[in-house]
Order: C-alpha cells, then structure tokens, then sequence
C-alpha cells in the first residue's frame, strides 16, 4: 500500500513496555521450570540413596530371615503333628 509508518515516542514506549513485561513472564516460567528440575534431581539422588541403604539392610538381613523361615516350618510341622495327635 506504500503508505508511510509513523512511530510516536508514546507507542514505542508501550511497545518496548509490553516486551519487558513478556520477558518478565517467560523468565519466571523458565525459573520455575529450573527450580522443579533441580528440586526433583535432587528427590531421585535422595531416594538412590535410600535405596542403596535398604539394598544393605536387606542383604544383611537376608541369612536371619532364611533361619526363621526354616524355623517357622519346623514349628508348623510340629504343630500339624501335634494337631494330629490331639
């Protein structure tokens, strides 16, 4: 159309305004999203942490848990036994 563009000091105020408040909002969103990465990073270390512990507790644990359970069917044997005889 060949029309000339005029631009007042007034509109490229608004215009530079309405960009710093656009960049305001994308940079608290990208903020955010780095807080929630970095908060849920550091949740999976805690828990590869608890892991590994419970790991140790279990293979400690584990020839304690074989010893009851041959118990417990020792006792269950006589208890049948016992039961069949009363």
């Amino acid at each position: 159309m060949k029309r000339k563009v005029y631009i007042t000091p007034k509109s490229y105020i608004d215009l530079l305004g309405s960009y710093s408040g656009l960049l305001e909002t994308k940079y608290q969103d990208v903020s955010g999203n780095k807080n929630k990465l970095a908060l849920g990073s550091v949740k999976l270390q805690e828990t590869e942490a608890t892991v590994a512990k419970l790991k140790e507790d279990l293979t400690i644990a584990a020839p304690k848990l074989k010893q009851a359970n041959k118990d417990a069917n020792v006792l269950i044997k006589e208890v049948q036994f016992k039961t069949a005889n009363a």
